[in-house]
Order: C-alpha cells, then structure tokens, then sequence
C-alpha cells in the first residue's frame, strides 16, 4: 500500500504542478501583455519628448533671433539718439553764436544810429 499511496500522492502532486503550471502561464500571457504595452507607451513617450525638444529647439532659435534683432534694434536707437543730442548741441551752438552776432550787431546800431544810412 505504500507503493500505491506513493503513487496517488506524486499523482496529486503532478496535478497540483500542472494547475500551477497553467496559472503561471496565464500570468506570463498578462506580464507579456503588459510588457508590450509598456513598451508601447515607451515609444510614444520617445517620440513625444523629441518633437517637444525640436520644438524647443526652434523656439530657442527663433528667441536667440529676437533677441540679436532686438538688441540691434536698441543700439540704432541708441545711436540715432546720440546723433540728434549732437544736432541739438551743435544748433544750440550755431543759435548762440547767431544771438551773439546780432546781438553784436544790434548794439553796433545802437552806438551808431545816426552814422548809418538807408542804401
């Protein structure tokens, strides 16, 4: 009877590893599954971060390029700004120097009212 329990038992132990077997395999199908659509996912994820860094990419460009035309920009302004306070300088000069003369002048007339004559 021995032989015969030995039997039942490594036949009840034979089921029980195949049940087992099966629920693990059934398992592995799910993992696989999930694997492959992680996977999935994974790639999507790649070509999303390397339109956006693309993306970024040319926002950077297009900023670099605003900002050397904005920079650009202020230095002519800048220049054109020196350039009208030098012409406001020199004309206050030119209009200084024009008081000064017919201030001269006028204060000749005054000294000499009688000695000029109309031409």
């Amino acid at each position: 009877m021995s032989l015969a329990s030995e039997i039942t038992k490594l036949e009840t132990e034979l089921q029980s590893c195949r049940v087992e077997a099966d629920a693990l395999g059934k398992k592995n199908a799910v993992l696989e599954f999930e694997n492959d659509s992680l996977r999935q996912q994974l790639a999507k994820a790649n070509a999303d971060r390397d339109v956006l860094i693309r993306r970024s990419e040319a926002i950077k460009s297009l900023l670099d390029q605003c900002g050397a035309t904005l920079l650009h920009g202020l230095k002519q302004y800048a220049a054109t700004e020196r350039e009208v306070e030098r012409r406001e300088e020199a004309g206050g000069e030119i209009e200084d120097g024009m008081a000064a003369i017919v201030a001269r002048r006028n204060s000749g007339a005054i000294h000499t009212d009688g000695l000029q004559t109309e031409h």
